[in-house]
This record gives C-alpha cells, structure tokens and sequence, in this order.
C-alpha cells in the first residue's frame, strides 16, 4: 500500500495527545485516517460503484416514500474518487442513494473510507448477499468476475465473503446451466434448488415440462429431484405435465400412465406427446396474460371466443360421443 504525504503540523490535531516525536505524531494521523469518516454527502458528487454486481434495482418509488416519511436511517459508504478531486465512487447502498435521490434528498450520510478496486468489489458483493439485493445469476456473475481477476480458488472467496464452499459452487453452477434453466432462475429467484435439479436433464423437453410446472407453483423442489432421478433413471420416460401434477391425486392416474396400460394408436401419440406441448403452450398463455395490457387481454379474449373456444367445443363433443358410444357397448 503506497503511504501517504506525510501531512503539516498544521493539519494534525494534537489537542488530545502530544507524542514525543514526528514520527510518533504521523503514525496516529494514519490511523486515524484509517478510519471511516463520518459526513453528509452532497447526492450530485456521488458516483455508482463501478464493479456494482447488481443489474436492477426494485421498488425504488416505494423506498424513497419511506425515506420520505422516516428521512435516512442508515449509512452509504463511499470512498474518495481516483480520478476527479472532490467526488466520490459509492462502495455499496446504490438502491438507497437511487430512492435517496427520488425522494428530493440534497445529501446523505455517508461513511468516507480508502478502498481498492479489489476490495469495492469484495465489499459490495458481501454487502448486497447479505441484505440478499442480488438475484442468484447476478451472484454467480460477479463470482466468476472475482475468481477470474483475484485467482482466489472457491473456498479461499467462500471463506472472503462469509460463505460456505457450497454456496459458491452452487451459484457458479448456475453459469454452466442451460439458457432454459436460467430463465426459469432470472423469472423466479426462489427455484435455485429445483433448478439445479431440471439442469441436470439433457432432453430439453422433458426439461420444459417441469420448468412450467415450476413456474405455476404445482410442483415443489422435493418433486422436481425425485423426478429428475425417475427420469435419468429411464431415459425413455415422459414428464408428466404441469395440469397432470396439479390434478393427481391418490385415485386419479396421469395420461402416461393411463396410457401405457392400453396399445399406442394416433390418438394416444397425440395424447401422450402433443398434449404435453399444450400445457406448457397454456402456461406460457397464462404468464402473458398476467403482465399484458388491457388492451392486449381484450384482443386475446376475443381469439379465444371467437376461434379457440368452438374448435375445443367440437374436439369435446366428438370426445365425449366416443365416450358414451364406448360405455354403451359395454352394458
């Protein structure tokens, strides 16, 4: 670490202790420099960390009403600017500043502390893992930027940022996951475990189906690996559909299973494979439907009067009039 220019006399304050020489003098000017200096912080001289690992930032407007009302109750920490005297670079606490700033605030508290480019990072990641700000991919992300520039091995970095060897792996895991299965982590932060299960499925079909049963919320994490290990067991073997899992109960069988018990004909393909491409057809429907505008919903509305809904009527009646045709034959 390069030392400081050693300061005057006159910038050194020697009210509480008078040491026997210069040197003495400096050395407990150096500590105290050391330490993070309290002040208030004009928000314009604030500049976002330049490592900063997190990509969105959420809520905002709700954030700055609570700083509205409440004012700031918690410290930013900055550090003196490389390159422009006088100005700041923030080391964490970017989506507060952003609400601080929304809120109409002049200037913040802030801590005023020397730091790295190394250690930005390292504290900022550590900060934000632990007020949990960080989606798993944006945590693998800057993981992987650390590993890269530090050299450090994944448990010497678990160990830097308070963290188990596991947790690490598990997030530079996701890095090395199929595009499908990272969406399906981007869209629902809280599906990591039963992710990491889906990854391990190299048939991007099957891997479909359970990432829309996921997504709707029918099938848990626990369900997900004991299908997983079925599956991987017997390559050959559907996933069941997302409608399949949310309807199965102890007296209803799932279509594959209904259908392995009889001879494979054009409509038991269609059953068994097409279907299965519906349901994840009408989850997608549903997922669209919920951020699309009114407008948007109006117009899907009348396609499904107008085009989808008599077609499925008549699919229906011919099922049905087989149905009744098949129970009549047998009485």
């Amino acid at each position: 670490m390069a030392r400081h220019k050693r300061p005057s006399l006159a910038e050194m304050d020697t009210s509480s202790v008078m040491p026997d020489t210069v040197d003495e003098m400096y050395d407990i000017f150096l500590a105290r420099e050391a330490k993070p200096l309290l002040r208030d912080v004009r928000v314009d001289l604030i500049e976002p960390n330049p490592v900063q690992a997190r990509k969105e930032f959420l809520d905002i407007d709700e954030l700055a009403q609570a700083i509205r009302t409440q004012g700031f109750t918690s410290r930013l920490r900055v550090r003196p600017h490389p390159q422009a005297e006088g100005k700041y670079q923030l080391v964490y606490g970017e989506r507060r500043l952003r609400a601080a700033i929304a809120a109409g605030l002049p200037e913040v508290p802030c801590e005023i502390a020397r730091h790295t480019d190394v250690e930005m990072a390292e504290i900022g990641l550590a900060e934000n893992i632990q007020r949990r700000d960080l989606t798993p991919l944006e945590e693998a992300q800057a993981l992987k930027v650390l590993l890269d520039q530090r050299g450090y091995s994944q448990r010497e970095l678990a160990t830097r940022l308070g963290k188990s060897h596991g947790y690490v792996q598990h997030r530079l895991d996701l890095l090395r996951a199929q595009e499908d299965v990272q969406q399906l982590v981007a869209q629902h932060p809280d599906s990591l475990k039963a992710a990491r299960n889906i990854a391990r499925l190299p048939d991007r079909a099957q891997r479909q189906i359970l990432i829309a049963a996921v997504s709707e919320g029918t099938l848990t994490g626990e369900a997900v690996a004991d299908r997983v290990r079925d599956l991987l067991a017997d390559p050959d073997k559907d996933a069941p559909s997302p409608a399949s899992v949310k309807n199965s109960s102890s007296t209803d069988r799932s279509v594959s299973t209904h259908l392995s018990e009889r001879r494979q004909s054009a409509i038991a393909h269609i059953l068994e494979r097409e279907i299965l491409r519906e349901d994840i057809k009408f989850s997608r429907w549903r997922q669209a439907l919920a951020r699309a505008s009114a407008d948007e919903q109006q117009a899907f509305a009348a396609y499904l009067r107008e085009k989808f809904l008599p077609q499925a009527k008549t699919l229906l009646r011919l099922a049905e009039s087989g149905e009744r045709d098949r129970l009549n034959s047998e009485r």
